[in-house]
């Protein structure tokens, strides 16, 4: 990798300020090239409008969910992806039903469903920072599209600064584009104190 983040602007801006400070303090890395990486904000569609569903047609949706969660136990996943896809048609405005439909659609392999099922969920929610941290790994992990990856994984930080793992999947997403230094990575692996 050729150039070097200024590693702690970055992560200063990150993480809260009280780590901020104690990482001014501990490290004195000064930047010799110009990358630098500020995420660009992610366009959260605006979320569709549900109404809540019938008593009876909620309980059919309960008992698809949980068949569905069976069948997760079972590793059928794609069995449990199908009735969750259910049960989400069912009661669309249900966020437990929508959140166990990513985990079937993660566990299936079903990166593109799982992509626009989790921005459905992140409209719904834009303070949900595991479904923020969810996108950024499917990018990041199946499409190896680090940049796009970084922004929503720095939208999930913003958002839930003390998750040391959302700091180190960053880490890993800059780290792929190769845009900046190897040895700013591992210090910053090294002395990640959250």
């Amino acid at each position: 990798m050729r150039k070097i983040l200024p590693a702690l602007s970055l992560f200063c801006l990150l993480i809260s300020s009280a780590h901020a400070a104690d990482w001014v303090n501990r490290f004195d890395i000064t930047p010799k090239g110009t990358a630098t990486f500020k995420a660009s904000s992610i366009n959260i569609p605006e979320a569709e409008s549900y109404e809540e569903s019938s008593v009876e047609d909620y309980n059919s949706a309960v008992a698809l969910n949980n068949q569905a969660i069976e069948a997760l136990n079972s590793s059928d996943f794609k069995k449990a992806e199908n009735l969750l896809k259910q049960a989400v048609s069912i009661s669309p405005a249900s966020a437990g039903f929508r959140k166990n439909y990513l985990v079937a659609l993660n566990k299936s392999g079903n990166t593109k469903e799982f992509l626009k099922q989790a921005e459905i969920q992140l409209s719904l929610n834009p303070e949900d920072h595991q479904t923020a941290y969810s996108i950024g790994l499917a990018y990041l992990n199946n499409y190896k599209d680090y940049e796009t990856a970084a922004n929503y994984i720095s939208y999930a930080i913003n958002l839930a600064p003390n998750e040391s793992n959302y700091v180190l999947a960053l880490i890993t997403a800059l780290e792929n584009t190769g845009k900046y230094s190897d040895t700013v990575f591992e210090i910053l692996q090294n002395n990640i104190n959250l």
